[in-house]
């Protein structure tokens, strides 16, 4: 399992490297086949008015990621250790506001843990604490990957990744209620988390709709094979003892 430690040394050597903000990319080489491609799938993002710089980008042998990509790029080169390997390291294809939905510990920014490597989120955008109060993120096209101040920019909850270890004395947030019997039919945050906790198990579980937050039946499927595996009653619902499997407790 990889470290919150690791994961903010990832997003410090992306600063060093001056990488840059290519809209939907998730840690690539800046080529020009890569610019025509994500130019015909977001053009929005990709306007003439931008192309000479995307091409100074290439020019330079950028490496290029969106907010969301420099996290996901971590996990799908194993930590820069091999190519890309889509949706691998227990990492699903999710955007900034998904991966904060795969934290099953969260908090307001008041109560933020001085802890490297969680991810800090405001709607739509999403950086990694690097700790002192600084966040490293892929701020935008104007910017690039930038070091900037926790407090500066807005953020509303931290969350701590489950594919992470944290080590000693990790980032706790308990709920103050059990968490909630879910079956078949459920929606909402509470199946959310338990999605997460699925994907960490398995990364491949949920293929077809990932952790949307509502409990059909792909996800009563990928309960009962977890059930089966922890070896507890196969009854495709999540109680307190599924709960307890999944977290690790």
């Amino acid at each position: 399992m990889y470290t919150g430690e690791q994961l903010a040394q990832w997003a410090e050597k992306a600063l060093a490297m001056q990488a840059r903000y290519w809209y939907g990319t998730c840690w690539y080489r800046a080529t020009e086949d890569l610019r025509k491609r994500k130019a015909k799938q977001y053009p929005a993002h990709y306007g003439t008015a931008r192309t000479a710089v995307y091409r100074q980008h290439i020019a330079q042998g950028r490496m290029v990621c969106d907010c969301v990509g420099l996290i996901k790029g971590f996990f799908w080169t194993g930590n820069g250790g091999h190519g890309q390997k889509y949706a691998s390291g227990n990492c699903p294809d999710v955007s900034a506001d998904g991966m904060l939905r795969l934290c099953a510990v969260t908090g307001n920014l008041r109560a933020l843990p001085e802890k490297r490597g969680l991810v800090l989120w405001r709607k739509g955008h999403i950086g990694v604490y690097v700790g002192g109060g600084w966040t490293i993120e892929a701020r935008g096209f104007a910017y690039g990957v930038v070091r900037t101040r926790v407090a500066e920019r807005g953020w509303q909850k931290w969350g701590q990744l489950p594919m992470l270890d944290y080590g000693p004395g990790q980032a706790e947030n308990p709920p103050e209620e059990p968490e909630p019997l879910l079956r078949q039919g459920a929606k909402g945050d509470a199946v959310r988390r338990m999605q997460g906790l699925l994907l960490r198990w398995n990364a491949q579980a949920l293929p077809r709709y990932g952790a949307d937050g509502e409990f059909g039946g792909e996800t009563r499927k990928w309960v009962l094979r977890f059930q089966k595996q922890a070896g507890i009653e196969c009854d495709g619902i999540v109680g307190p003892i599924t709960w307890r499997k999944l977290k690790g407790e």
